[in-house]
Order: structure tokens, then C-alpha cells, then sequence
């Protein structure tokens, strides 16, 4: 089959006319030359309506300090010259449509700037999309993640996180020259309140110590239930004069607190601060255990360290 020239044109223009794409023509000063259906329908303007504008009409990025000092786009110019940018056009009743454009050169003199504009709405709704799962599944993991790493009673670390994250800590404390406090807490007689008001009673004084505590530590500190009534709080930062004035405050916080069916309810706390090169995570949790033992035998509702 043999196809002329008239032909040719016919049927390029009707492959132009009929391409999804959005597909415009422009000169070098960003007047509209030409613009296919695909065009006019996404951005609600008529062709005859197209013709009477320039790309600063139907595409907010482009600004006015774009157009030379000839009144020309100061891209592309050349023949042969290809780029690619992301932009936006603008539909008639005023919301944007992401697009990807293809700009072109055909012409040696560079009096046509051929431009091909994809809408992208729908890869940008499935981005989002896609994000948005991202996200839920990332908040998922977290949570996940801290559920096998907290009591499910009390909402403090388990004993298996303290590990990991004191290794981490002694480590930074070395390499910074930093200091790092433990508190060993402990609540005293708590076998009594057992076997006098219940297990049931014994656990919301749990949770609710727990709450005391948590509701009054650094957001850096660590609270961890090391096993049941006792619990450790690691402290990045703060020296043993500081460990020991929280472990006061903590101390003075639990005695004043309302624990419903108990009548009073105190801790005694042990505070051991880390020893570069002379402790590991055993001797240095046993200090902080001693010194907490120091405070039941001076009488409970104590700090010693």
C-alpha cells in the first residue's frame, strides 16, 4: 500500500488528534499553537479557546522570568533538544492536574516547541496510595514490635529490650564520655498486698505505680519490669547525683499516690551509675540490685546508691 504525502499528513494529524496524551504545540514565546483533544479534555478548554493562550495560561509553573529577554522560553531551543519535567497544568475551573511533560525541538530554526503532556493523576493517587499502606503498615510493625517488647500488664519494657538497648547505651556512654544511672525500684511488702486484698488488687498496683513512674521520666529513660514488683530505670545522662534526686522524686511520688484499696504503697530504689571498662551489664545491674537491698534493710521507702 502506498501512502502519499497528503496521506501522510492526514494520518499524522489524526494520530496526534486522537493520542491520550495530552500533545501542544508552541513558539519560542509559549503561544499555543496547536493542541489535540486529548489536551482540550483535560483541561477543559476548547481548542479555539487553546489558541488564544500561551503555556503561562495553562501551566502555573512556568512564570513569567522563564520568557528571555526576546519573549522566548528559556527552554528548549535547539533543534534536537529533548527535556523532561515534572509540572502541572491548570483546568479551567481552577484545580491542578500533575503532569510529566516531553518538550522537543523539531525544527532547525526553533520556531516550534513540541510538548507532550501525560496526566499523572491516577500514578500520583496510586503513590499516595501506596504511601499511605506504607505508613499504616510501618505504624503496624511498630506497634507490633512494641507489643512483643513490653508487659502486657503494665506497659513496661521487658527485661529481654532492657538488654538490648543498655548494650546500646553503655556503648554511647563510652564513645561520648557520657554518664548513664540505673534504678533498681522495688516495691516493698508487696507479698502482703497479695495475700491480704488479692492478685487482682496486686496487679492494678502495678499498673498503676507503672503509670506514676512512666507519667514522670525523661522520654530518653527506659522503664523496664525486670520481674515481678521490681523494675529498673535506665537513665542515659544523668550522674549518680542526678540518679539519686530522681530516684528521691520517684520515691516521694509513689508514697503520695492513691492506690484505692491499699492504704499506702512506697518503693525502695537502688541506684548504681556505669563504670566504663570496669562494668558489664550483670555487674553493673547487680550494684544497682545491692544498693536497692541497702534501702530495704535501712527501713524501706528509701534510696541508696
Amino acid at each position: 500500500m502506498d501512502i502519499d504525502e497528503t496521506d501522510r499528513s492526514s494520518y499524522a494529524m489524526w494520530s496526534l488528534d486522537n493520542n491520550p496524551d495530552g500533545i501542544f504545540w508552541t513558539d519560542p514565546g509559549g503561544n499555543i499553537l496547536y493542541a489535540n483533544s486529548a489536551l482540550c479534555e483535560e483541561i477543559g478548554y476548547s481548542m479555539g479557546e487553546l489558541l488564544r493562550m500561551s503555556v503561562l495560561d495553562i501551566d502555573p509553573m512556568v512564570k513569567g522570568d522563564d520568557l528571555g529577554p526576546e519573549g522566548k522560553l528559556s527552554f528548549p531551543i535547539r533543534s534536537g533538544d529533548i527535556t523532561h519535567m515534572s509540572s502541572c497544568h491548570k483546568h479551567k475551573d481552577g484545580h491542578l492536574i500533575p503532569i510529566e511533560v516531553t518538550m522537543s525541538v523539531p525544527r532547525d530554526d526553533g520556531r516550534l516547541i513540541v510538548c507532550f503532556a501525560r496526566d499523572m493523576s491516577e500514578e500520583r493517587r496510586i503513590e499516595a496510595k501506596l504511601d499511605e499502606e506504607e505508613q499504616r503498615y510501618t505504624v503496624d510493625r511498630r506497634k507490633l514490635m512494641k507489643a512483643a517488647s513490653t508487659d502486657f500488664l503494665t506497659g513496661a519494657w521487658l527485661r529481654r529490650y532492657f538488654f538490648k538497648v543498655a548494650a546500646s547505651e553503655m556503648s554511647q556512654a563510652e564513645r561520648h564520655k557520657a554518664p548513664l544511672s540505673l534504678l533498681m525500684v522495688d516495691i516493698d511488702r508487696f507479698k502482703e498486698v497479695n495475700d491480704r486484698f488479692g492478685h487482682n488488687t496486686g496487679d492494678r498496683v502495678l499498673v498503676k505505680l507503672c503509670n506514676v513512674i512512666a507519667n514522670s521520666i525523661r522520654e530518653e529513660d527506659y522503664f523496664v519490669r525486670w520481674g515481678g514488683e521490681e523494675f529498673i530505670l535506665l537513665m542515659p545522662g544523668l550522674d549518680a547525683d542526678g540518679a539519686l534526686a530522681m530516684g528521691e522524686r520517684l520515691k516521694a511520688l509513689v508514697e503520695r499516690s492513691n492506690f484505692d484499696e491499699v492504704p499506702q504503697v512506697t518503693v525502695s530504689i537502688g541506684v548504681a551509675l556505669y563504670r566504663p571498662g570496669e562494668d558489664g551489664i550483670d555487674s553493673w545491674v547487680a550494684r544497682a540490685d545491692a544498693a536497692m537491698y541497702e534501702a530495704k534493710n535501712a527501713g524501706r521507702n528509701k534510696v541508696e546508691g
